[in-house]
């Protein structure tokens, strides 16, 4: 992948995690190949039981890193890879270099390679521009990774749909990833805050797919007395929301690690998601569902695989503001009396999203 944590995002967290419950399976040895973006001083650590191994890189613009492929310590990583008969590769998501580079080398040692799809649609960025470029980056990259792959697997029903769809892939597999929930220490710290008010809130990274214009809109239009909106989570539309909304009784957190915000996430009352069509299933949604929370969610990044409308959740039309604003004025009135939902939404997960059943499903796609 072309981060691993201590970068803060979806994609990473799922990685570290596929790798953890790899070993701890005992399915193989794990060597995690990523971008160094940080300088970090090592050349390698360990991390869940994975050697993580760097490569010279920097951000070419905000989270697309390139690698230094002029730096001598770059192709000393590559040489120095051990290949065996049993070697895989795997990459995740088609729009980083990283599965570009790896899928070469993969082509390169005639290794099985296996692609795991994270997209459901095309990016959306900051500016129309970016977005035309990374469209264009999508139609020319796409047809090496997605055409010479010895396999395609998708994380969503979604995300196999727009492979399949825009990229004429066939036999896309659908893999259920799993999902872990840290022990919560109760920090109270919006329940004091904001004392008596329902806490509605986002949290995830704030690029322009997640739709949060509509989100704050719909709550500036709503008027929820005796409600908070509370925006977790950073990224390039963190300074222009923050600025624009700053009047509205929005308040924004700004970064945090991931541990911060899921404490913080299990005071919230109404969990809102709000994506446009781009990414897939948000961990930020199934932890949503594991804490109880009130659920309102937009179809999109997979969540109307996993939420029924009035089953475990509030599923609405579209990503319009008029229905999230719809999503929040019934949450408002209903989160009190609603408790089935967060009944239904444990026995879910559990049942789903089990990452020690999953990552065996995984092992025996890949070999």
């Amino acid at each position: 992948m072309p981060y691993f944590p201590p970068h803060v995002g979806g994609v990473e967290k799922v990685g570290q995690e596929i790798w953890k419950y790899w070993t701890k399976e005992k399915l193989g040895s794990v060597t995690h190949i990523i971008f160094d973006v940080w300088q970090i001083q090592q050349s390698d650590y360990n991390d869940s039981g994975c050697r993580v191994v760097l490569l010279p890189s920097f951000d070419l613009v905000s989270n697309f890193p390139f690698p230094k492929f002029w730096r001598p310590s770059f192709w000393k990583v590559l040489k120095n890879i051990p290949i065996d008969e049993n070697t895989r590769v795997i990459t995740h998501t088609r729009f980083f270099l990283s599965s570009f580079i790896w899928g070469l080398f993969a082509q390169i040692h005639r290794l099985e390679w296996t692609h795991i799809e994270h997209g459901s649609g095309y990016v959306k960025l900051s500016s129309d521009l970016k977005s035309k470029l990374a469209y264009g980056y999508d139609r020319i990259v796409w047809k090496y990774i997605f055409k010479k792959a010895t396999r395609v697997v998708a994380i969503s029903q979604a995300c196999k749909n727009f492979v399949e769809q825009e990229f004429a892939i066939k036999d896309v597999q659908v893999w259920n990833r799993g999902v872990d929930f840290p022990e919560i220490q109760s920090q109270n710290s919006l329940k004091e805050k904001f004392p008596w008010k329902t806490i509605i809130w986002y949290i995830g990274r704030l690029y322009k797919w997640k739709n949060l214009d509509a989100l704050c809109q719909a709550y500036r239009e709503s008027d929820l007395d005796n409600s908070q909106l509370v925006i977790v989570g950073w990224w390039e539309e963190l300074k222009r929301l923050s600025a624009e909304y700053a009047s509205e009784n929005i308040y924004f957190t700004g970064e945090k690690t991931f541990l911060d915000s899921f404490w913080l996430q299990a005071e919230f009352d109404i969990h809102m998601h709000p994506s446009s069509q781009w990414w897939g299933l948000a961990t930020t949604l199934l932890q949503a569902m594991q804490l109880g929370s009130y659920i309102v969610v937009t179809p999109f990044e997979w969540a109307n695989e996993v939420i029924q409308d009035k089953i475990n959740g509030v599923l609405l039309v579209d990503d319009s503001s008029q229905e999230l604003m719809r999503g929040l004025k019934y949450a408002v009135s209903q989160y009190k009396t609603e408790n089935r939902f967060a009944e239904y939404n444990a026995v879910y997960i559990k049942q789903n999203f089990s990452w020690k059943k999953n990552i065996l499903v995984l092992s025996d796609i890949i070999k």
